[in-house]
């Protein structure tokens, strides 16, 4: 069907256009790709992944994408846990806050993690985890128990400060109006599977094209062997 020589397709593409332009956020400018968080040490002490931030300039707010392929969610008995700590001898104020690739809030937080600084917890909600250990004279804390619901898998942006933050609803809306300059690090705990290495994937792959082959050639030899006809 063509109305005014355009078909129902093109009407059909021209909106999917338009939706998708709608729902789709332009990512913050500057963001750091930390890659995909993974599995390293099941001693809760330490963490899986530390990632650094810049120093900061005065009312900054950095950016950090990341991706996890799993869901941290309590039903799957997966958590994603993140921490923020110094990296000089002197505490802090941080913030933090998680939104979705589309610039919509996920969650944020300012005090929850160890003295000042920040934390939050994804996915598995009991027994809880932690606390943090001791740092700069800090008496650690920050026990995680999935406080901030579920974290299903894909790619996150994370914005990172110092009080006081202001963390916007949509577009990926963050300001800051901290001035303290120190950078700090970004600590990822979690629980996720190990996924198996490419090579050994390859030699899962290797493995059944071989078992399939064989099983090819059994019976294209079943099918040539002609069986005695009865007298």
């Amino acid at each position: 069907m063509r109305i005014h020589g355009f078909s129902l397709a093109a009407f059909a593409l021209i909106g999917l256009l338009l939706f998708c332009g709608e729902t789709q956020a332009q990512p913050p400018g500057g963001f750091v790709d930390l890659g995909t968080i993974t599995n390293t040490t099941t001693d809760y002490n330490f963490p899986d992944n530390t990632f650094a931030t810049a120093t900061f300039s005065a009312n900054q707010v950095q950016w950090f994408k990341f991706t996890i392929t799993q869901d941290a969610i309590n039903a799957a008995g997966f958590y994603l846990d993140i921490n923020t700590t110094p990296r000089g001898t002197t505490n802090f104020d941080t913030m933090i806050g998680v939104y979705r690739p589309d610039g919509t809030q996920l969650s944020v937080d300012d005090d929850t993690g160890p003295g000042n600084y920040s934390q939050l917890s994804f996915g598995l909600q009991a027994p809880p985890r932690g606390p943090i250990p001791p740092f700069n004279g800090s008496p650690g804390g920050g026990t995680a128990s999935g406080q901030n619901l579920a974290l299903p898998a894909g790619d996150y942006y994370l914005a990172a400060g110092y009080f006081r933050m202001i963390f916007g609803a949509t577009d990926f809306n963050v300001t800051s109006n901290g001035t303290t300059t120190e950078a700090f690090n970004l600590e990822f705990r979690n629980n996720f599977s190990a996924v198996p290495e490419p090579s050994t994937l390859a030699f899962i792959g290797a493995g059944v094209m071989a078992g399939g082959l064989g099983i090819h050639r059994w019976s294209k030899k079943r099918r040539k062997t002609k069986t005695p006809r009865k007298r």
